[in-house]
Formats: structure tokens, C-alpha cells, sequence
């Protein structure tokens, strides 16, 4: 199987690319990234996909920060939805599989129970709805999976962050009004390509199982970490500095509905995926 990794150089991207690297006997790889591949220009992505031909491509290519996302709301949607038609047209022609990540931030948060992969997404910043309008390009048979609370041993993410806080303070301040389901890149990307492997395509929800708030898993970090001198207060949304221009989702757990009836199993639960986590950064 020949698989095209885009976005290679983003947390989830190295993951894939290590993923399908130990598949080397039955996977063919060439992964591109931010620097030698811009997904919104249709004439590169289709030389790209010309040339190398792939039975798969794998998206890990987007705008994540949100924030930044209100700034410049049409490079969001540049790459977040139009990327995501380039590669899916480019891929049409030589009947190619994409495989598509998106993010739980396509709900607005007003749930109180678990989202499952038919609700109607109502996203609520301009990153949702960039996110939401890249979904609406696949295809019936291309993959997407929709994720959340990304973290992982490459890049920038909330557990390097509070890793470095631990490091330099006694007192830590987090959220205790938001949840979402916390997600290891590793085991996304070693479950997207399983589900490749056997064959899958359609909406499907991936998530660490289990909910909890950042507050909630800040704490699991500190005590993981064995830092009894590390104080973990609880905070509302109200307390958190002005300057954060999206709108973030209150309540975005995952149900993985399709997931769970498809014959494969379920992601670990994140607070044993996180113990893992930890061990490898450190």
C-alpha cells in the first residue's frame, strides 16, 4: 500500500509517518510537510499526488490555533476546507482513499451528554467551522475522523505546557468548566491506520475514552509526576484572560458510536494513555 502523509511535521503528522514506518513491509511511504507542500494550492497537491500515486492519503495538514484562526479567518479556511477539496479532487483522479482528521470544536458545547457522529454539528469559531467545511468536502468512502484534545510527544501541546509551569511554579490555575476527551497522538495515529488496514471509510468519533476537564487532567499530570508540592486550583472559563478571541465548546466528549460497532477496538483510556505519554516525554 502506498501512503502519502501531508502535514508530516505536526504532532500527529510525525506520528503517522512512525506509524506506517513500522508497517515498512506491507507500507510505502512519502510524507510532505507545511514547508514543501501548501494544500491550498490545487496545481502542487496534484503534481504531489500524480507523482507518487498513493492508494492512501493521509491529512494531517491544518491551522490549529484558534485564536489565530478569528485573525485570519480566510488562511483558516484555506487550508482547513480548501486544502481538504485540493487533495480530495487530486485524489478522485487516480481513485486514491483520503483519510481526513477534524475536531470536536464542529459542536458548539451545549450538550450535556456525549456527541455521537450523527449530531448536528453547530461550531461556534472560525476554526469549527473551517474544520466543519473541510469535512463537507470527502467522499462517501474517504475517512474522517473526528478527535479531540490533542497531546503528544511532538510540538506544542497542554502537557509540555504544564510540564514547563510545573518546572517554574508551586500554583497551577485551570479550567473546571470544560470537557472533552483527551487524545494521544500516537494512539490516533496507530488506530487510523488500523482502520484503514481493515478497510473502513465514513465519519467516525477517536478519542481517548473517558471525560474529564483540563482542570481534571492537569491534576492526573502533577500526581503522575509525584510533585506533592504542586497546588492545582480549580477555575471558571470567566476567569481566564480576555484576550481569547474563540469561542471555546463547553462540553465536546466524543461518543465513538461508529467506532465501537465496527469490529475494532477502542483508543486506551486517556488517563492511561497520558501515564504513557509522560514516561516517553521524560
Amino acid at each position: 500500500m502506498r501512503v502519502l502523509v501531508v502535514g508530516s511535521n505536526g504532532q500527529l503528522g510525525k506520528e503517522l509517518v512512525e506509524a506506517c514506518s513500522s508497517h515498512a513491509k506491507t507500507v510505502s511511504l512519502f510524507a510532505t510537510d507545511s514547508m514543501t507542500l501548501d494544500v491550498g494550492n490545487r496545481e502542487a497537491v496534484d503534481s504531489v499526488v500524480r507523482d507518487f500515486s498513493p492508494d492512501v492519503i493521509f491529512n494531517a495538514a491544518a491551522m490549529t490555533k484558534v485564536d489565530l484562526c478569528e485573525d485570519l479567518p480566510e488562511v483558516a479556511f484555506r487550508v482547513n476546507a480548501l486544502g481538504v477539496r485540493n487533495l480530495v479532487q487530486a485524489a478522485s483522479k487516480i481513485d486514491a482513499k483520503v483519510v481526513h482528521f477534524s475536531s470536536d470544536y464542529v459542536f458548539d458545547g451545549s450538550s450535556n451528554v456525549p456527541y455521537i457522529e450523527w449530531d448536528e454539528p453547530k461550531p461556534i469559531s472560525v476554526y469549527g467551522k473551517s474544520k466543519l467545511a473541510g469535512e463537507r468536502e470527502l467522499r462517501p468512502t474517504d475517512l474522517c475522523l473526528r478527535t479531540s484534545w490533542v497531546v503528544g510527544r511532538y510540538g506544542n501541546n497542554l502537557i509540555k505546557t504544564v510540564l514547563k509551569l510545573i518546572s517554574q511554579e508551586q500554583e497551577l490555575r485551570f479550567v473546571n468548566d470544560q470537557f472533552g476527551s483527551l487524545t494521544v497522538a500516537k494512539d490516533l495515529a496507530e488506530k487510523s491506520l488500523e482502520m484503514v488496514l481493515y478497510g473502513l471509510g465514513g465519519l467516525y468519533h477517536v478519542t481517548g475514552q473517558g471525560a474529564a476537564s483540563w482542570f481534571e487532567v492537569v491534576r492526573k499530570v502533577v500526581e503522575v509526576v509525584a510533585l506533592e508540592n504542586i497546588t492545582v486550583h480549580p477555575i471558571s472559563s470567566a476567569d481566564l484572560p480576555s484576550d481569547r478571541k474563540a469561542r471555546r465548546p463547553k462540553f465536546s466528549v466524543l461518543e465513538n458510536f461508529a467506532l465501537k460497532n465496527s469490529g475494532l477496538s477502542l483508543l486506551p483510556k486517556w488517563e492511561d494513555s497520558l501515564i504513557e505519554l509522560l514516561g516517553e516525554i521524560a
